[in-house]
């Protein structure tokens, strides 16, 4: 890099970043001076002003990132002087210049040379990774960057060590070989073709020990840390070295592909094919089910993809215990955001829809568009969020053709599908046609998924196709493909005999024949005929994919397995033209699958326990790495925790899981965060008070109220003072749900024991709220009176609206119990209002099934329905089963006064079934529904309230908020 004392500019980002001016360190205030210069120091060349900003400011919009952009070129250009840059009106450059000095530059130029000596030199100018131990803690975009074009540079530094070791040693200089062989294995110790190389130079200088100790350095780091012998090609030449034979056995060539493995045509199913093909309209759903193995998804691909025209978003669920909270959707909405034709129908939606969808996918961020008052925290925010994801969805299919298919739905996560049911539900004529494929018996009956479902074919635009298997002519047809004439018909017998029908043992059949394997009985024996031919490479690739799940990419596969990247490349083409793995293109670029479920399977059961346990503790390292700045690691910490279970670290995946928890929770998927937290007490985190708290809430949300109960105990015991008030406030409100009026009482005077008379007015309020609840259900009216006042006088104080909002209505509510129907409207009303503002959905549909009560009383039955319907939107998109339950009970009333015994009579059930379902925990039911009995068994003279009145024994409905933020 010549003397760095002479005059002139010096900038190193190969290692630790270094810039130098006439000889001195030259410093910044700003880090994203040394970001930009390193942008600018790799490139081939200029860069627009807006990528820049959009690569240093990910966050901010458009103009605050050109301004900050500037701020930072004056930066530089005050360090380097005007010798460094060249800036235009739209570019930024660094100036090329014999007196500007850029490491990057020089090593990619001298690396290029056709002279092995210049290439050799270059080499040495390689002090480290990309900007070593330099990170942007507010870009992760940058971040991004950095990863990716270090690892470009460390590829091009490994292929010119290669490069230099085999035309030294072709020119004899043996020593120099030698020693860029050692930098090349540095780079990279798995990197078996540097092993050899090595070991060929030492044999070739007569250094037979030298040789022999590469080989067991070999053995030892691919047994350490792939857990595999080395490949049988290094093998031979540390056979022959032993021998003797200096020279190398030539490698032997890949194994021939079997011929006949093409798709097979699909047979068996025209009347399925036109079934499906001319459901496929707005608004319409389909369900495609049946076994494992029948050709559900083939089914799908040969309708909706085989025609030529524009294909739908399609994507797949995959069976695997370290999936992320809605996974489908979030490559749903990738493909949808990477789609132009999407575009128009995503631009047609309010701008908050685009917030929303931005926290699965950033890239559909909306710039200048502000959250609601109050954030992304409680039963409001996600409500929000799951109409705006069950929006952005609904209008990313619109897309022609118009369709969006989910694949193997039964392994869709909770919160997917809650998304798609609120989907399914939403759907009308003007929505995307869906289509789904299930296992038949694998979705479940209780499931979000599973009634809408069920609702959808019940009702209009539903279609189920049930698949069976393939009868004897259609099997004859398949084999008549594959074999000659003469043995058409013995072979269909006996392969139909075999597989009973089943395609995907039909297919493997027939995969085993062409390869030359006799046809085998049990799909173990097919699978391993099909397996046996694989190169060393190609099956250890295929055990770590089936390591890594149903679905891999090229990047984790090859990390995670140690080969090399043209090992890896050659071993996937090998695993697709075989028909084991099938290539997707993606937003990211290429990913795999395998073509069945059961073939992974059985490549996972029949790798050892030992390296199954290594490669577990690979993929979850390859995936850490992978997602350097910590937001982003948020998205994979579930499956990093799963996978670090598998190896057996029990510490790290119980804090993962903890963390994964936190994170499922804040994206409202509820299930998923219940199933993170049990992992992490089962592994013994040492958060038990946290964890337990948690899984309380969640518990409760769920309407399991006895457990709820059983977890907030076990976490007061770890707690005092402040957290123990609010845990005393918890459980007053799981007793509260069942019943129990007085416990729920002796609860909250606990809580506000806890809190002392210095805690806030907030804290204070909403337990008050709460104390005046059950002192209503209690009989006390008085009582109920005084904690209401109380209530919102505290409210009042502290100023907050979210808590104005909430003890306005209960305050509302018992109002209209004593008859003040004027105070009662005055308090509803307000809170509504202050709900709109906030933009919180929850407080809104509490404050607006108080209103619903008042319209009943008066009777005005039209607005009273409007009001609850509403309201149970927001129960059912928050998983709030009692609520809906007692708002479904509500609705039920209003129906029934205005003469619509049938629809009144299906709310009814479908509350009993809830209440039943979430009250035989603990043996009893305690719940408001039960009085519906009466206008059941008397139809002819159902009971009415009073006008303008609210009956006594009506309890409050308020869909209380927590105590607490979400974590």
């Amino acid at each position: 890099m010549g003397d760095p004392a002479a005059p002139g500019i010096v900038i190193s980002v190969l290692g630790p970043p270094r810039i130098e001016r006439d000889g001195q360190p030259v410093s910044f205030d700003t880090r994203k001076a040394i970001a930009l210069l390193a942008v600018l120091a790799t490139a081939s060349r200029p860069q627009r002003r807006e990528t820049l900003a959009a690569l240093l400011w990910p966050d901010a919009d458009e103009t605050r990132a050109r301004s900050a952009l500037r701020r930072t070129l004056s930066v530089v250009k005050q360090g380097l002087g005007d010798r460094g840059l060249i800036v235009t009106r739209d570019e930024l450059s660094i100036a090329d210049r014999d007196d500007v000095t850029v490491d990057a530059r020089a090593f990619l130029r001298g690396l290029a040379s056709s002279n092995i000596d210049d290439v050799s030199a270059s080499t040495a100018l390689w002090r480290g990774n990309l900007l070593a131990g330099f990170t942007l803690r507010d870009s992760s975009a940058f971040d991004e960057w950095q990863m990716r074009e270090g690892e470009r540079l460390r590829r091009a530094l490994a292929v010119a060590e290669e490069r230099v070791v085999a035309a030294f040693a072709s020119d004899g200089r043996i020593e120099d070989a030698i020693r860029h062989g050692e930098c090349w294995l540095e780079l990279d110790p798995l990197h078996e073709r540097a092993h050899r190389a090595l070991m060929r130079l030492h044999a070739a200088r007569g250094d037979r020990a030298a040789a022999v100790h590469q080989y067991r350095s070999c053995v030892r780091i691919v047994d350490d840390e792939l857990g595999v012998a080395p490949l049988e090609e290094t093998t031979a030449l540390y056979e022959a070295i032993a021998a003797g034979a200096v020279a190398a056995p030539s490698p032997t060539s890949a194994p021939s592909l079997p011929a006949g493995l093409g798709r097979y045509p699909l047979v068996g199913r025209t009347n399925e094919a036109a079934t499906l093909r001319a459901a496929v309209h707005p608004g319409r759903f389909v369900i495609v089910e049946g076994e494992p193995g029948v050709g559900k998804t083939r089914l799908v691909e040969e309708v909706l993809l085989g025609g030529g025209g524009p294909p739908p978003l399609m994507v797949r669920c995959y069976d695997n215990d370290g999936d992320v909270p809605y996974g489908p959707l979030i490559e749903l909405l990738r493909l949808a955001a990477a789609s132009p034709a999407t575009a128009p129908h995503l631009a047609a939606l309010p701008r908050w829809c685009a917030v929303e969808a931005s926290r699965l996918v950033p890239e559909l961020g909306s710039p200048g568009v502000k959250e609601p008052e109050g954030g992304r925290v409680g039963p409001g925010a996600e409500a929000r969020f799951l109409d705006g994801i069950a929006r952005v969805v609904a209008a990313a299919g619109m897309a022609s053709p118009g369709v969006i298919v989910v694949d193997d739905a039964q392994w869709a996560d909770q919160a997917s599908q809650r998304v798609l049911a609120h989907l399914l539900h939403r759907a009308g004529d003007q929505g995307p046609c869906v289509v789904v494929t299930v296992r038949t018996g694998e979705v479940g009956d209780t499931g979000p998924l599973a009634r809408a479902l069920a609702d959808r074919l019940r009702g209009h635009g539903g279609l189920a196709i049930r698949l069976g298997r393939l009868d004897r002519e259609a099997v004859g047809e398949l084999v008549a493909g594959a074999v000659d004439g003469e043995r058409v018909a013995a072979m269909a017998d006996e392969v139909h005999k075999d597989s009973e029908g089943l395609p995907f043992l039909v297919v493997a059949h027939l995969d085993a024949l062409a390869g030359g394997s006799p046809a085998a009985t049990e799909v173990g024996n097919l699978l391993h005929n099909r397996l046996a031919a694989l190169s060393d490479v190609a099956a250890q690739v295929m055990a770590t994919a089936s390591v890594i799940g149903r679905s891999f990419s090229f990047d984790a596969v090859r990390v995670a397995s140690g080969r090399s990247e043209d090992e890896v490349v050659a071993a996937v083409d090998e695993l697709v033209a075989r028909g084991l793995v099938e290539e997707r293109d993606t937003p990211d670029g290429p990913s795999y699958d395998f073509t069945h479920g059961r073939l992974r399977q059985f490549v996972y059961e029949h790798t050892s326990l030992a390296r199954r346990r290594l490669l577990h503790h690979r993929v979850a390292e390859a995936l850490l790495a992978a997602v350097r700045p910590t937001a982003d690691r948020a998205s994979v910490w579930a499956t990093v925790a799963h996978h670090e279970r598998q190896a057996g670290e029990d510490d790290l995946a119980a804090e993962h899981f903890l963390r994964a928890g936190h994170h499922a929770r804040a994206l409202y998927a509820n299930a998923d965060a219940l199933a993170h937290y049990d992992a992490a007490l089962a592994l013994g985190h040492s958060a038990v008070a946290e964890l337990q708290e948690a899984i309380g809430d969640l518990e409760m949300l769920d309407g399991r109220f006895v457990s709820a109960v059983a977890s907030f105990e076990r976490a007061a015991a770890r707690l005092e003072h402040a957290d123990l008030a609010r845990i005393e406030g918890k459980l007053g409100g799981v007793h509260q749900r069942r019943g129990e009026w007085s416990t729920a009482e002796q609860h909250y005077d606990a809580a506000l024991r806890a809190l002392g008379p210095r805690a806030s007015a907030t804290a204070r309020s909403r337990i008050t709220a709460d104390q005046a609840i059950t002192a209503h259900r209690r009989g006390d009216a008085d009582r109920a009176r005084d904690r209401a006042r109380d209530a919102v006088g505290l409210a009042e104080q502290s100023r907050d609206s979210a808590t104005l909002t909430y003890a306005g209505t209960v305050a509302g509510l018992l109002a209209a119990v004593r008859g003040d129907t004027g105070q009662a409207r005055d308090l509803l009303t307000r809170s509504c209002e202050l709900a709109e503002t906030l933009g919180d959905p929850v407080a809104l549909a509490a404050a607006a099934n108080g209103l619903a009560r008042l319209e009943r009383g008066a009777g005005n039955m039209s607005r009273a329905e409007g009001l609850l319907t509403r309201a149970l939107e927001v129960c059912v998109a928050i998983g709030d089963r009692h609520r809906e339950a007692a708002l479904r009970d509500q609705l039920a009333l209003v129906l029934h006064e205005a003469g619509r015994a049938e629809e009144a009579m299906m709310q009814l059930k479908l509350a009993v079934a809830i209440f039943a379902d979430i009250g035989v925990e603990g043996g009893s039911v305690q719940t408001e529904v039960w009085r519906l009995a009466e206008w059941v068994d008397q139809a002819d003279e159902p009971p009415r309230n009073v006008p303008g009145t609210i009956e006594r024994d009506d309890p409050p409905v308020i869909l209380r908020p927590a105590h607490q933020a979400r974590p």
